[in-house]
């Protein structure tokens, strides 16, 4: 708690954020991370394929992908972007409920890009940094998917970009950002893992119009949805007594 609340404050600093984009944005920061993923990516990928999490098995993608689709989130015709998509093994299960999806990923392991792109050809698949979108068109996607990749951002600006990339990429007003295990609230892997307010202050602001709201969910307990319409968010979305838009408590 204590060492939490000071690196938050730390995050707010001038100084350490320019020492942060000083170290972290710079093409060689880039490139050695870019090294290191595409170093066991290669391999992993083929040994999640041959282990089976690209069949029907796993129940943890399954629900994920299931809960989405049961709340709309993964209608035919939607356009779907995972930030930081891995091998292309959860948009795979997207696919196996909601044949008629477009689907996009990036992530900077270029083996993983190229193992998606052939296991998903339909799919549109590219080596990009997730707080640079500039190959998505505006208001292009229905959905933003990422799933524990946010939370090894490593400074609240790349953080901040973003989220700001994803507000401009998704369709006004209704499209939305499903984010699991992104390390909001300490919830996930990674190292930056901040509260929820102080991401909303710092990234979103006040003004924004778009909110964080941390989701009830029985597929994935660090589930976040990024909305403009705050007043309403899918409550308890495994329970069948509960699956409804409710209001949020203020």
């Amino acid at each position: 708690g204590i060492l939490l609340s000071a690196t938050h404050v730390a995050w707010s600093m001038q100084f350490f954020q320019r020492l942060g984009r000083a170290i972290f944005q710079s093409p060689q920061y880039t490139q050695a991370v870019a090294s290191k993923f595409a170093g066991y990516t290669s391999k992993l990928c083929r040994t999640s394929f041959d282990a089976g999490l690209w069949s029907s098995k796993p129940p943890y993608y399954t629900r994920i992908a299931k809960e989405l689709q049961r709340h709309g989130r993964l209608n035919a015709g939607a356009s779907v972007l995972d930030l930081g998509c891995g091998c292309g093994t959860l948009l795979y299960h997207f696919l196996k409920v909601e044949p008629q999806l477009e689907l996009y990923g990036l992530d900077l392991a270029e083996p993983a890009v190229a193992f998606a792109q052939t296991k998903l050809p339909q799919g549109h698949f590219t080596f990009a940094s997730m707080s640079n979108l500039s190959f998505i068109k505006s208001d292009s996607i229905s959905l933003v998917v990422t799933l524990g990749s946010m939370s090894y951002l490593p400074i609240l600006q790349s953080l901040c970009d973003t989220l700001h990339e994803v507000i401009r990429v998704l369709k006004k007003p209704l499209g939305q950002a499903w984010l699991g295990k992104s390390g909001l609230d300490g919830c996930g892997p990674g190292f930056l893992r901040p509260p929820m307010s102080f991401v909303q202050e710092h990234c979103l602001g006040k003004d924004s119009g778009w909110r964080l709201i941390r989701l009830h969910s029985n597929s994935e307990k660090c589930a976040y949805m990024m909305t403009q319409h705050p007043d309403q968010v899918l409550d308890n979305l495994d329970r069948p007594e509960n699956r409804r838009l409710t209001r949020v408590k203020k």
